[in-house]
């Protein structure tokens, strides 16, 4: 067990240097707070804090991430995080799929206390540094498993480049690392009573989401939750398109998606493969009135 006081809330020489780096200097944003904390900040137990006064455990290996969110104003995906907070519900289940540093699932986990919240992550440091971050939050409601989720159950490659929030199914660049993890399904874990059924599903897994979806596939026509997920240019590596989710999406349980917007709003999809969009909502039939008035 993490024991807070073991933390500091005043990051290392190392840190502060490598966060002026990322604020002023012309290049060299991501790798040179890398570089910093593998190589000073090794073994430094140390938090920062978002906008909304969460601590934030630092995993020295990716300094870079951090320097982004203090540089972002203590936050992260904010249209992502402000759209899953806008569907949840009090008391519901919450899954946080590919939680990287668990920037999202703690600020929900404080937001909503009464929500139960599952943070999904395979990468060994950053699942230990979520953990260490729901003890030093206090957050009883917030649960970590280091799992790979896709469409079987067994054993994963997960391909590592420099930048962790990269870490994908298929390798984006030629010298990433390639190590192997359990990988399981939603269906798997929820359909044997391992998991509680999400109300909410958050799902940034460079490019595998239609794998989790297909994994899913019991869990998404029987329970029906509201999704909210990235779907890039990470795609083409995975030889599937926008319009390939939206069909499945739609003929499994009748979703309807819509665009996230930076405006507070959600943009119908009759472009599906709008390059302007980022993030997606998938809206389950039976609540898409939930939406009225914030749909353009």
């Amino acid at each position: 067990m993490c024991q807070s006081s073991t933390f500091s809330s005043h990051p290392p020489l190392a840190f502060r240097l490598a966060l002026f780096w990322a604020k002023y200097a012309p290049r060299g944003k991501g790798w040179v707070p890398r570089w910093t904390g593998r190589r000073f900040c090794v073994g430094a137990q140390f938090d920062i804090q978002t906008a909304s006064g969460a601590r934030l455990a630092v995993d020295t290996n990716n300094l870079d991430v951090y320097t982004a969110i203090i540089r972002l104003g203590g936050r992260w995906d904010q249209d992502v995080l402000d759209t899953c907070l806008a569907v949840l519900r009090p008391g519901d289940v919450f899954y946080d799929i590919g939680a990287n540093v668990g920037f999202i699932g703690v600020e929900i986990a404080r937001k909503i206390p009464s929500a139960s919240v599952i943070a999904f992550e395979p990468q060994a440091t950053l699942a230990h540094t979520i953990a260490l971050s729901a003890q030093l939050n206090n957050l009883c409601n917030l649960k970590v498993c280091e799992l790979m989720i896709g469409e079987k159950v067994g054993q994963g490659r997960l391909f590592l480049p420099a930048h962790c929030i990269h870490a994908s199914a298929v390798p984006r660049e030629p010298d990433a690392t390639e190590t192997v993890c359990p990988i399981t399904t939603l269906d798997e874990e929820v359909c044997n009573h391992r998991l509680p059924p999400p109300n909410v599903i958050k799902l940034d897994v460079e490019g595998s989401e239609l794998a989790v979806f297909r994994g899913a596939r019991q869990v998404l026509a029987k329970h029906r939750p509201w999704i909210v997920f990235e779907a890039d240019d990470n795609m083409r590596r995975f030889n599937y398109t926008r319009d390939d989710i939206r069909k499945y999406l739609q003929e499994i349980a009748g979703y309807r998606l819509f665009f996230i917007g930076g405006d507070g709003l959600y943009h119908t999809d009759h472009d599906i493969e709008n390059p302007e969009f980022r993030d997606l909502l998938a809206c389950p039939p039976e609540r898409i009135d939930e939406l009225s008035g914030r749909v353009r």
